[in-house]
C-alpha cells in the first residue's frame, strides 16, 4: 500500500504543472504520511523542531512521537540512521558547535561519543578516546572542547584538532571537573569559568573563575543579592566592554547583568544591573531592559478555602548607557500583560532592535520607540488601532506587526499603514502565519482555519496559490532551495519556486 502511494506521488511529481494564478507550486514529500495515529490527528508532529545540520544538506525535523529524525531529502522524508546527529538528549539541537575554520564537533549521548566533522564533508567520524565520556564543555569563544573519559581523565580538545590532558582546573570541594561552562572572552585577554558548588555533594549554587592568556585559575568573588544566581552557561552571553569596564548580559529574566571593573587585569565584581530582558540598541550603544519578574500570581491561599489578592508589581524599565554600571529607570513606561486564572503574565520578550533607527519596545499602551536616551509613544501604533498584544516581524528593512485587527506596515517614520488587501480579514497571530522566502523574495501567508495558502512580492498584493492540499503550518525555509516545508492535514508538502516543468 505505501509503495503504491509513493508510486503516485511520484507520478504527480512527474506530471504536475504550476498552477496559472502563481509560479510557485506545492508536492508532496514522499513517505511523510502518518503511521501514529496522534500524527493523524495533529500532522505537525511530523516535523518539529527544524533545523539545519552540517553535513546535511536537506532540513532536518524530528517526528517527536516516534523519537526519530528526518532529512527531507529533496522530495523524500528519509529517516537519518547515522549514529550522529540524533534525537535523544536533543543533541541535533543544542549539541553541535562549529569550530573557527569550519569543521563542526558533536556531542552525542546514544551512544556517548564526541563527533568531528570536517569542513565540506558529510561523515561524522567518533574521536578516538571519547567512548563513554562523562561530561563535555564547549568553549565558543576559542572553538575549544573541554571534556573527562571515562577513566575520569580530563582533555582539551583546541579548535586545530590536538587533544591533550588539560592541567589544573578549577574545583570545588574535591569533586573533579565540576566545570558547567567556560568562555575565553578577547576583550578580557582570558577566559571565564563556571563551576558548579557543591557541599556534601549536593549542589548549592555555581562560581564564577578566571585565568588570564598564559596564567593560573582563580576564583572571581561575586556577591550576589539574594534570589539571584550566576548563569549556568555563557551561550547567550553577550560580553560588553568599555574602557575599564566588562558587562556581561545574560538572555534570561532571572540572571542579572554582571558588572566588572577590569583596569588590574583581573576582574572585580562591582555591582548586578537588575535581572530581567535586556537588549542592545546598537546605534548609541545602550542597553535597554526589563527588571522584575514575568509572572506573578494574583492570589494566594490562605485559612484553607479562602484567597486573598496579591497586588502585582510590574516589571520596571531601565537602560545602562555605554561606560556606565547604574541602572537609570524609565518612569511611566510598563510592559503588556494578560491574565489567566489566578496569575498574571507580562511580555518582556526582546525589543526589536535595528542597526540604525530606533528600537521598538512592546508597552502596556502599544508599540514605543528608544532612540538610545528617550522613549516616544508612536500615535498609529497605539493598542486600539493596531491590537493589544500584535506580533512585530522584521524582514530584511521591512518592519511589519500582526494583530487581530489586520496586518501594518511601517514606514520610516514609523507610521503604520494597514495592509487592506490582506486576504484574511482578522488574522489572528496564533490563526495565520507569515514568512518570508529572502531568495524568491515573496511573502509566505498561511491561514490555518481556512488551509489556504497566498503569496505575495510587496505585502499589498496577494495571489492563492492554487492546490488541493491542505495546508496548516509553514515549518521553515528549505537549506538546499528557495522553498518552504509545509504542513499539511494528511502529511508534509514542500512550497516550490520551480516546479516541474520548468525550464
Amino acid at each position: 500500500m505505501i509503495r503504491a502511494f509513493a508510486l503516485l506521488i511520484a507520478i504527480q511529481l512527474a506530471f504536475a504543472s504550476p498552477s496559472e494564478a502563481s509560479d510557485l507550486c506545492i508536492l508532496p514529500v514522499i513517505g511523510s504520511e502518518p503511521i501514529l495515529k496522534v500524527e493523524e490527528r495533529q500532522p505537525y508532529r511530523l516535523a518539529r523542531t527544524p533545523v539545519v545540520i552540517p553535513g546535511y544538506t536537506g532540513l532536518i525535523v524530528n517526528a517527536g512521537n516516534r523519537h526519530e529524525l528526518y532529512e527531507i531529502d529533496g522530495h523524500t522524508y528519509r529517516k537519518i540512521e547515522d549514529e550522529f546527529p540524533h534525537v535523544w538528549g536533543r543533541a541535533y539541537q543544542h549539541r553541535i558547535h562549529i569550530l573557527p575554520h569550519g569543521d563542526a564537533i558533536g556531542l552525542g549521548n546514544k551512544p556517548w561519543r564526541i563527533y568531528h566533522l570536517r569542513a565540506g564533508t558529510s561523515d561524522w567520524r567518533p574521536l578516538a578516546g571519547t567512548e563513554r565520556y562523562t561530561r563535555a564543555v564547549f568553549d565558543n569563544g576559542s572553538g575549544d572542547l573541554y571534556f573527562k573519559n571515562s577513566e575520569g581523565r580530563l582533555f582539551l580538545r583546541n579548535a586545530d584538532g590536538h587533544t591533550a590532558e588539560t592541567g589544573p582546573m578549577p574545583s570545588h570541594n574535591g569533586i573533579k571537573f565540576p566545570l558547567s561552562a567556560i568562555r575565553t572572552v578577547p576583550e578580557l585577554n582570558g577566559t571565564l569559568a563556571i563551576i558548579e558548588v557543591f557541599d556534601d555533594f549536593r549542589k548549592r549554587g555555581n562560581e564564577l573563575w578566571f585565568r588570564p592568556f598564559g596564567g593560573d585559575w582563580a576564583m572571581v568573588t561575586v556577591d550576589l543579592p539574594d534570589q539571584q544566581s550566576l548563569p549556568k552557561d555563557f551561550g547567550t552571553i553577550e560580553v560588553d566592554k568599555s574602557h575599564h569596564l566588562l558587562r556581561l548580559f545574560h538572555d534570561g529574566w532571572r540572571t542579572p547583568p554582571l558588572l566588572f571593573d577590569i583596569e588590574s587585569g583581573h576582574p572585580a565584581f562591582i555591582k548586578t544591573a537588575p535581572a530581567g530582558r535586556w537588549a542592545l540598541h546598537p546605534g548609541s550603544e545602550t542597553w535597554f531592559g526589563w527588571g522584575g519578574s514575568e509572572y506573578q500570581r494574583l492570589k494566594k491561599s490562605a485559612y484553607m478555602f479562602f484567597k486573598t489578592h496579591i497586588t502585582p508589581k510590574p516589571p520596571t524599565a531601565y537602560i545602562i548607557q555605554r561606560g556606565f554600571i547604574e541602572a537609570d529607570e524609565i518612569e511611566g513606561l510598563e510592559p503588556p500583560s494578560s491574565i489567566l486564572n489566578d496569575a498574571i503574565s507580562y511580555d518582556l520578550r526582546p525589543a526589536l532592535s535595528a542597526q540604525f533607527g530606533p528600537m521598538l519596545i512592546r508597552t502596556d499602551n502599544g508599540i514605543a520607540a528608544f532612540d538610545g536616551e528617550t522613549v516616544r509613544e508612536i500615535p498609529s501604533l497605539n493598542h486600539d488601532r493596531i491590537g493589544e498584544l500584535p506580533k512585530i516581524m522584521n524582514f530584511g528593512d521591512r518592519i511589519i506587526t500582526q494583530s487581530e485587527k489586520g496586518v501594518f506596515l511601517l514606514d520610516n517614520s514609523l507610521f503604520a499603514e494597514r495592509v487592506d488587501t490582506f486576504p484574511i480579514a482578522r488574522p489572528w497571530p496564533h490563526e495565520v502565519s507569515i514568512n518570508y522566502l529572502s531568495g524568491a523574495e515573496k511573502y509566505i501567508v498561511v491561514d490555518r482555519e481556512t488551509r489556504e495558502i497566498f503569496e505575495s512580492s510587496d505585502m499589498r498584493d496577494f495571489t492563492r496559490i492554487d492546490t488541493d492540499a491542505k495546508i496548516t503550518k509553514f515549518v521553515a525555509a528549505l537549506p538546499d532551495r528557495d522553498g518552504a516545508l509545509l504542513v499539511g492535514t494528511d502529511m508534509l508538502y514542500t512550497l516550490e519556486t520551480r516546479c516541474p516543468g520548468d525550464e
